[in-house]
């Protein structure tokens, strides 16, 4: 009785440990950096989880390649997809797709994916990391405000 009562305990202890992590800890873009709040919490509507624009975290050259970096930590699928987009202006409201990346979300870790900007516009605006999880109908999204500015040439 003594064991199964330590067992319990044990496992108690490890729920109520690792609980906040596994409840606030999926998937996001780190580079750049997300708007702030539970941007890697489940969600379910776009674009950026209800969080609204705030100052540009990065400036990039229209039409330059640009790496990014995301981070998993918890593996839904093992074959997965991410999106990256991005929206002219503050508002959210259209986003173009820039890359479809297979095998994006597979293990835990730190991905990394060259992306070509648009040539097209400069500015502010959004760029959205996201993640469809089939298998459990989940969308897990990061918004990045950022400035696109014209090229030197």
């Amino acid at each position: 009785m003594a064991s199964r009562i330590s067992f319990v305990l044990l496992a108690l202890c490890l729920v109520f440990t690792l609980a906040p992590w596994a409840a606030n800890a999926h998937g996001r873009l780190i580079i750049p950096i997300g708007r702030e709040g539970s941007s890697d919490a489940p969600i379910s509507t776009l674009p950026c989880n209800n969080l609204n624009s705030s100052s540009p975290v990065a400036t990039y050259v229209q039409g330059s390649k640009v790496q990014l970096s995301w981070t998993i930590t918890e593996v839904h699928d093992a074959t997965s997809t991410c999106y990256i987009d991005i929206s002219k202006g503050k508002d959210d409201s259209s986003f173009t797709k820039l890359a479809t990346l297979e095998q994006c979300a597979s293990y835990l870790g730190t991905y990394v994916a060259d992306v070509n900007l648009p040539t097209e516009w400069d500015g502010q605006g959004t760029l959205r990391w996201w993640w469809h999880v089939q298998s459990i109908n989940v969308t897990f999204a990061t918004c990045s405000d950022i400035t696109l500015v014209k090229s030197s040439s």
